[in-house]
């Protein structure tokens, strides 16, 4: 973490609050910021979505009637990686002392329980997949994919994603001139 020299002078703060919890004593008179680590302890976590706006893309952008079957096929093969990996336990959530297995992960985002950059990149794309798709392709994330939609669940269950989501006619205004009609 980056040492900050404790700053003599006075601060005036406008909001009236005190700047002490964002800081921590550390060797001696100096500080550090302290923030919530947010990248993800497993690689994994960042590349498992990294193909899927992608895919959306090409499906939503989509033209042709015929050619329309292949494209959702590549956005499913990517939701069902996710969903893969979402049920997926880690490392860290299997107790080797424990008798019983753990066979489907019951973390809460991509990486454990915390939010973590990889969320924050990708979360905000699947809540645009799910409103652009079903409007303009009437496609829904399929039910059979339970780990994404635990993510989904345990995501707007959280004040800060909801309250920073757009809202749905907003992504329905944004991709009508971008979702082509099939021909």
């Amino acid at each position: 973490m980056r040492e900050i020299t404790p700053f003599k002078g006075k601060v005036k703060k406008p909001w009236g609050g005190s700047l002490s919890g964002l800081f921590e004593k550390h060797r001696g008179d100096k500080f550090r910021v302290k923030y919530p680590h947010l990248s993800p302890k497993n690689k994994e976590s960042f590349d498992v979505g990294c193909n899927l706006f992608a895919k959306f893309s090409a499906y939503i952008k989509n033209t042709q009637k015929e050619a329309n079957k292949n494209f959702e096929k590549s956005l499913l093969r990517e939701f069902k990686r996710l969903d893969d990996y979402l049920n997926t336990p880690l490392l860290d959530e299997i107790d080797p002392d424990s008798a019983e297995e753990l066979t489907v992960s019951r973390r809460l985002f991509l990486d454990g329980d915390q939010l973590t950059l990889a969320d924050c990149s990708l979360l905000p794309k699947l809540n645009i997949i799910k409103v652009a798709a079903k409007k303009y392709r009437d496609f829904d994330i399929p039910a059979e994919f339970s780990g994404v939609w635990r993510y989904l669940h345990n995501a707007y269950a959280r004040e800060e994603f909801t309250h920073t989501c757009p809202e749905d006619k907003e992504i329905e205004n944004t991709y009508a001139s971008v979702a082509k009609q099939k021909s």
